[in-house]
């Protein structure tokens, strides 16, 4: 769940978000920007940042505060698939659990997702996931 209200809802196969112009159920195979957001939501909850950004990234892990900060950058002028030249990964180090995501695409725009009341396998509704 945002702070802001907003949440998202995932699994391995769709997500669900209410998060400005992202409403609606996706699934994670259809491709395009929802899947590469799903995905970066998904791994990143799920600390699998090394998989979630292949051999194309560059990764770096430093401390700030009380977070351990994980940044992977491109290694290429411009790839497809993530759309996006760096990500930026904030998780408390008392919990590991994820305390915000930072994304910027090859334009320099920087979109921030903070996170807070984060729940893992929580039982959910089947028809949260229905089309």
């Amino acid at each position: 769940m945002f702070t802001t209200g907003k949440h998202i809802i995932a699994n391995e196969k769709k997500i669900k978000m209410d998060i400005g112009m992202f409403r609606g159920t996706f699934k994670l195979k259809d491709g395009g920007m929802m899947q590469s957001l799903a995905n970066i939501f998904l791994y990143g909850f799920q600390g699998r940042i090394q998989e979630l950004m292949g051999n194309d990234y560059s990764i770096s892990t430093e401390t700030e505060n009380n977070l351990y900060v994980v940044t992977g950058i491109t290694k290429k002028k411009k790839i497809l698939g993530l759309g996006y030249k760096q990500l930026v990964f904030k998780y408390f180090t008392d919990s590991l659990m994820l305390k915000e995501i930072v994304l910027y695409d090859y334009n320099s725009n920087k979109d921030t997702y903070s996170f807070s009341n984060v729940k893992y396998d929580v039982p959910v509704d089947p028809t949260t996931f229905q089309f």
